[in-house]
């Protein structure tokens, strides 16, 4: 399996980072101001997220300039598919479960699924070797 570069990867978690802070202001706002249950506003939160990665990962982290946008864009979401519900299921069942924070749950559950999930697959659907030592050269 393909293994991101460590630039990859910086580029990743900032990416990463920015759709999580999407992903818990939705989330803190619907829960704290709205009043909702966390297991009501959290999916949609996760999905806004999910919107800032697949910009962010195209384009920032690997530099794909493809054109490639439609076949790349199914198979992140068919990943994301895959992450969201894994996420969706943990988030869930110990939120349900236990007395844990909400915030701390999505941080912990979101980064198992990035790290062990998204990040291995996302690399196989927009690197290649060209765009490896292009990327790889010092900006």
């Amino acid at each position: 399996m393909v293994r991101p570069t460590l630039t990859q990867t910086k580029r990743n978690v900032v990416v990463g980072l920015a759709a999580t802070a999407v992903d818990l202001g939705l989330l803190s706002v619907g829960v704290e101001w709205l009043g909702l249950k966390p297991s009501v506003v959290g999916p949609v939160a996760l999905a806004a997220g999910v919107a800032v990665q697949l910009v962010g990962t195209k384009k920032y982290a690997f530099r794909d300039r493809s054109r490639d946008w439609l076949r790349q864009t199914v198979l992140f979401l068919g990943v994301e598919l895959l992450a969201y519900t894994a996420n969706v299921v943990a988030f869930t069942a110990v939120t349900s479960t236990t007395r844990a924070p909400y915030t701390l749950v999505r941080i912990a559950v979101g980064a198992i699924v990035y790290f062990g999930i998204s990040l291995p697959l996302w690399t196989r659907i927009f690197d290649s070797p060209a765009r490896r030592l292009e990327n790889e050269a010092p900006t």
